[in-house]
């Protein structure tokens, strides 16, 4: 962990005093696990499905934990959108960006989720929130390699993240799993990877109540969302475009 935290350099930036505090950032996934000792301050544990909110998969809390590392002082409003087994529907999905939005205020929202579908309607939901109330999305891009990009990663109105590699096979270098190129919606994405583990390496990260090593673009993605809430901080009450734009160019070539 502390391998991706001086390799994005956000540890520079939280020496600087930008640490995420006063930034809500929305976590739509499958929820977390509020005992688990590394995933910071939960604001809100709230739910689309209708239960309490608790993690019992796993994977919301690997996520919340990500963004806990590069944002610690961020306040985390989680929305679970996924049933125990990790399976959602868009209904859900929708519902959760609503709560975060409309009910708890985000500006920031991470979706470390994404469909083999092509869903409009979801794309016209997240334009309307970044165009209406100044909401950031970031997205993973998918795991499905070359030639594929998930939904919503695939979306003009979002932040999209590739996963690449910390150390092997070299530095920097996009992970083979990545969703990349050419999405439905005419955009090439993601517009940035970040660490996310790789075909040779995994992320130690909370899962549930323990750890557990894990590789995907679910993992890079709360990366720059993190980064995205230390940007908040320091440039308060700035349009989307602002930090999205800030994001791509930081990004750098192996």
């Amino acid at each position: 962990m502390e391998d991706v935290i001086s390799f994005v350099r956000v540890d520079r930036v939280h020496e600087m005093g930008y640490t995420g505090r006063g930034v809500r950032v929305g976590v739509v996934d499958t929820g977390v696990y509020p005992n688990n000792p590394l995933i910071g301050n939960i604001e809100t544990l709230d739910s689309a499905i209708g239960d309490d909110g608790v993690d019992e998969f796993g994977h919301g809390t690997a996520v919340t934990h990500m963004v806990h590392r590069c944002a610690p002082d961020a306040r985390i409003v989680s929305i679970k959108v996924f049933d125990n087994s990790g399976v959602t529907t868009l209904r859900y999905v929708l519902e959760g960006v609503e709560k975060a939005v409309l009910d708890h205020g985000v500006k920031l929202v991470n979706m470390s989720l994404g469909s083999a579908i092509h869903m409009p309607v979801l794309h016209r939901v997240l334009e309307s929130a970044k165009r209406k109330y100044g909401v950031v999305f970031v997205a993973a891009s998918g795991n499905s390699g070359y030639g594929f990009v998930c939904c919503p990663g695939d979306g003009t109105e979002v932040l999209s993240v590739g996963a690449c590699a910390v150390r092997s096979p070299r530095p920097g270098s996009v992970a083979m799993f990545t969703s990349r190129g050419l999405a439905i919606t005419g955009v090439i994405k993601p517009d940035i990877t970040a660490p996310g583990g790789s075909e040779s390496e995994k992320i130690e990260l909370a899962w549930l109540d323990r750890t557990r090593p894990v590789r995907g673009t679910s993992f890079a993605t709360p990366v720059v969302t993190g980064i995205v809430a230390c940007l908040m901080q320091a440039y308060p009450n700035q349009p989307p475009d602002f930090y999205i734009q800030r994001i791509k160019n930081s990004g750098w070539y192996p």
